[in-house]
């Protein structure tokens, strides 16, 4: 599973930097059976969302609770979601930090 090398690679690299490297991790699995294997890996830094029983649980809420819907089309929708670009030359070449 690709989810289980990227976590493996993450691993490496924390060890690699002397355990120095910090963070949470949160990975997506379809198959909840990978689920015990993957957090035996992470070390308990990492937190799995199982997709395919996620979409089943907030379809079966949407199916008994008629306002759920439109608040989870809100939520995750596009509408009125809007993107400005705009050029910076006195920023380019720059870094963060």
């Amino acid at each position: 599973d690709r989810a289980m090398r990227q976590v493996l690679s993450l691993e490496r690299m924390k060890q690699s930097c002397g355990g120095k490297l910090r963070g949470h991790v949160v990975v997506e699995l379809q198959d909840a059976d990978n689920l015990p294997m993957l957090q035996i890996v992470g070390k308990g830094d990492v937190e799995a969302v199982v997709s395919h029983d996620l979409i089943g649980r907030l379809m079966l809420l949407a199916a008994r609770s008629p306002w759920v819907a439109p608040v989870l089309s809100s939520l995750m929708g596009f509408e009125g979601a809007e993107l400005y670009l705009r050029e910076w030359p006195m920023l380019a070449g720059g870094g963060f930090g």
